[in-house]
């Protein structure tokens, strides 16, 4: 049976597009090799960022859009107890969400973690919630986990680039339809 031009350029185009992905992560990593500082963990940061908002967490900026697909996704994936508003502005505040992305990168990676930071979070949710210190550092532990767990499942998704190149909260339109 031959072969014709067209199905042999199309299984070339189809490789080649398998392999896109490793080429790119290659030169990424051999730019990194070469500079550190040319490593942007932005990627990372957005992919936390939408995990957050999916916890609970909002900020000014927020579109309505982006408030109702995080809402619209937190219920299936956010924790009950996270539904409560103390928690919901615990989250919310700016050093919060900075402390967490930075123990959940840390977690990620299995650097030491910053002690002083996760004392400053149940220490600032147990002045927000009132609760006792065990409440809070189950929250605490809570965020971090479920932050690794959304970095370590895009990660792992044979689609993943497509979620580092977008935004997550596109992800749940099409995931949603």
């Amino acid at each position: 049976m031959a072969v014709s031009f067209g199905t042999l350029l199309a299984g070339a185009a189809r490789g080649l597009l398998a392999v896109l992905p490793f080429l790119r992560r290659g030169k990424a990593e051999r730019e990194a090799g070469i500079n550190p500082a040319s490593a942007d963990d932005g990627r990372v940061d957005d992919l936390l960022d939408g995990a957050l908002r999916r916890l609970g967490a909002l900020t000014a900026d927020d579109s309505l859009l982006q408030k109702a697909l995080s809402n619209g996704a937190a219920i299936f994936v956010r924790p009950d107890h996270f539904f409560k508003p103390h928690i919901r502005e615990w989250l919310s505040l700016p050093h919060t969400k900075e402390a967490l992305k930075e123990l959940a990168k840390a977690h990620l990676v299995d650097a030491p973690l910053p002690i002083n930071l996760r004392e400053s979070l149940i220490d600032s949710y147990m002045q927000i919630s009132g609760e006792q210190k065990t409440f809070a550092e189950d929250c605490v532990s809570i965020s971090i986990a479920f932050l690794k767990a959304s970095v370590e499942a895009a990660a792992t998704d044979a689609g993943g680039r497509r979620y580092l190149k977008l935004d997550f909260s596109l992800y749940i339109i099409v995931w949603m339809v």
